[in-house]
């Protein structure tokens, strides 16, 4: 993307989209945002990205794109 913000933004509004739909078809469902290990840790981790995860009650599954591998979930 053009930047990480304006892919956060992106993911945000589908993660936010996804949520009110599955609120209506499946109400007990958990949803997380999926973000690679490497965007995690160079992104994710900054101290307004880390408010708003929180504020917006955000799960994430942080995975390892060349292992396939989930290497952490965070509620």
């Amino acid at each position: 993307g053009a930047s990480r913000v304006r892919d956060f933004e992106a993911a945000l509004g589908q993660y936010i989209l996804y949520g009110l739909y599955l609120t209506q078809i499946l109400p007990e469902a958990v949803l997380y945002m999926a973000v690679s290990d490497a965007v995690y840790r160079s992104f994710f981790i900054k101290s307004a990205i880390q408010f708003a995860l929180t504020e917006l009650d955000i799960k994430l599954i942080v995975f390892d794109v060349e292992q396939e591998v989930i290497v952490q979930w965070i509620n």
